[in-house]
């Protein structure tokens, strides 16, 4: 299916300009935001690339029960 658009001087500037800047051509660069806008009903759940793991100064899970504690007294949930 073709459909045309004019999406007018700066809007093609712009498409332009990100379609050189990804190495895609401006066709790919509009399917490819046409379908992020409009994803199908049944696209299946994508999860995140990142997970929050990583090393901190402490587990929050290991503190979790103190910090509700001084959440429900009116406290920060200082250290």
């Amino acid at each position: 299916m073709r459909v045309t658009v004019d999406p007018g001087v700066a809007l093609k500037g712009r498409l332009d300009a990100e379609a050189a800047r990804r190495g895609v051509t401006m066709e790919s660069l509009v399917i490819d935001a046409v379908e992020r806008a409009f994803p199908a009903k049944d696209a299946e759940y994508r999860r995140p690339t990142v997970i929050g793991i990583g090393e901190g100064p402490e587990d929050l899970s290991t503190r979790y029960k103190q910090i509700r504690r001084d959440l429900a007294a009116g406290r920060q949930g200082g250290r």
